[in-house]
């Protein structure tokens, strides 16, 4: 089945694709009788908003990533539910990675984040971080732990 887009509710409603827009993002220069007739149609074609589409016009993602060596130990579960809640709370969507205690596929991870265009990384890295291995990525990133590295901003974290 097809995707409802913005274009289709337009046709539907007898309005531009500009009105449908502003329609469904609440913003202003939609009168209410219309803002209703196109959030109903929108509801009873099954449209559903396209993140990546919108991320792309906006250059934003409202994504951070979060990679932690074990989703099990209760110290990481407990960081990843306290930053989950900030996050959400901001406003961003947080991915969670697991690295398995494995550098390797902890910088495997990170550059998928990357390519996911997350807005920053939060990391807790399973080895200190020494061997300059991050310091090309172009993406904001927070360092968790015991990591004295130079280049580095710090921060220790109590839950």
């Amino acid at each position: 089945m097809k995707d409802v887009t913005i274009i289709d509710i337009a046709r539907k409603a007898r309005v531009s694709t500009a009105t449908v827009s502003r329609a469904l993002n609440g913003l202003p220069g939609v009168s209410k009788q219309t803002y209703e007739r196109v959030h109903k149609i929108a509801s009873e074609m099954g449209y559903r908003r396209n993140d990546v589409a919108a991320s792309l016009v906006k250059r934003q993602t409202n994504t951070l990533g979060l990679v932690v060596p074990a989703l099990s130990n209760p110290y990481f579960s407990s960081l990843m539910v306290a930053i989950k809640k900030r996050t959400h709370s901001l406003g961003y969507k947080l991915l969670i990675c697991n690295s398995d205690w494995d550098v390797e596929l902890e910088f495997k991870l990170m550059k998928s984040l990357l390519g996911r265009r997350v807005e920053g990384i939060l990391l807790y890295p399973c080895k200190p971080v020494s061997d300059g291995r991050y310091n090309s990525f172009e993406s904001p990133m927070l360092i968790f732990g015991n990591n004295e590295r130079d280049g580095f901003c710090r921060t220790y974290v109590n839950i």
